[in-house]
């Protein structure tokens, strides 16, 4: 009995979290396909629109008006009484479906680049997991809102994603070279977690460390040698007996 209270205290907590957290997350699939609607309903109006358009936009508000389904859908299952189902997931593929979801948002132009490990084996929740990403993506692109316009010409912006083996964990770093920051800053990435736009923090951090910890992991952050920040989210590898048994 003591452990299922624990179990619904904690369940309660995450809830919390991600309630708070929801309306954040709905806002870019809800104002891309609102954006995707008035448009397309301007483009009818003027008769100027080939089906060929019209398909492509109409499965652009489908994906993400799928996206938005999918969120409430997962947050609301930490609700129910049953356990999160985790799974055997290659932690590549969880990047992959990460950098795209990033990318179809819109919120920016920086290139992404993964690097690194092609075969991470985890057990995971592959969604919880690609919403943490997501969010350490996010505040990537948020910390070159200050970056000169002409590195953005010279092609130097940059965010990386790189999986590394260590031991008996693999490392998720996602790493800018946005601007210029000290050990000091970065120190109270996870320390101070209410929101400030001096690199992009605010509410997804939280989200990004209780979602590590659910997984028997951890997140911290660094400056990156030159220029910006390394934020990194350390996972247990999949024991390999359990792999073979699969």
């Amino acid at each position: 009995r003591q452990m299922c209270i624990r179990d619904r205290l904690e369940r309660v907590g995450i809830v919390g979290q991600m309630s708070s957290m929801i309306a954040h997350e709905l806002k870019q699939p809800l104002a891309t396909v609102s954006n995707y609607t008035r448009g397309l309903l301007r483009r009818i109006d003027r008769h100027s629109i080939d089906d060929e358009t019209l398909v492509k936009i109409l499965k652009e508000i489908e994906y993400h008006n799928e996206r938005a389904v999918e969120i409430v859908d997962h947050v609301r299952s930490y609700a129910k009484s049953h356990d999160i189902k985790r799974e055997e997931h290659n932690l590549y593929e969880i990047v992959l479906s990460s950098v795209e979801t990033f990318k179809k948002s819109g919120r920016s132009q920086v290139p992404v680049r993964i690097e690194g490990e092609k075969e991470a084996r985890v057990e995971a929740d592959a969604w919880e997991v690609e919403l943490a990403l997501i969010n350490l993506l996010k505040n990537s692109a948020d910390a070159f809102a200050e970056v000169h316009p002409a590195r953005y010409v010279e092609g130097e912006c940059l965010i990386r994603v790189r999986i590394e083996d260590h031991e008996d964990s693999w490392w998720i770093r996602v790493i800018d070279n946005a601007k210029l920051v000290k050990k000091e800053f970065t120190d109270e990435f996870f320390n101070k977690l209410e929101t400030t736009k001096a690199h992009g923090l605010g509410l997804g951090l939280s989200i990004v460390s209780s979602l590590a910890e659910r997984h028997a992991g951890q997140v911290w952050a660094e400056p990156n040698v030159g220029r910006g920040v390394i934020v990194t989210m350390q996972l247990p590898k999949l024991p390999l007996t359990q792999s073979k048994e699969k």
